[in-house]
């Protein structure tokens, strides 16, 4: 992304209106990215708990509810 910010918003001079308002927009897609993972781990993880606790259930309903997968999770396991 460095490379991409050093080409879009050269030192010196003002970028064009439009290049500056989708760097900015980018940039805040960024920061907002470990917010989302988190999110999406907690639900992940809430999930996949689910899944575990009732999968005599799930088994027993058959169809879709019996194919039901663990969803992957970005956190790393701690040892």
């Amino acid at each position: 992304m460095k490379v991409v910010y050093q080409l879009a918003l050269p030192a010196g001079r003002e970028p064009a209106p439009a290049v500056k308002m989708l760097t900015d927009r980018i940039q805040d897609a960024d920061v907002s990215l470990i917010s989302f993972r988190v999110r999406y781990d907690q639900a992940a993880t809430r999930f996949n708990n689910y899944l575990q606790v009732h999968a005599t259930e799930l088994a027993q309903l058959g169809g879709q509810y019996s194919k039901l997968k663990p969803l992957p999770v970005f956190t790393l396991p701690v040892k």
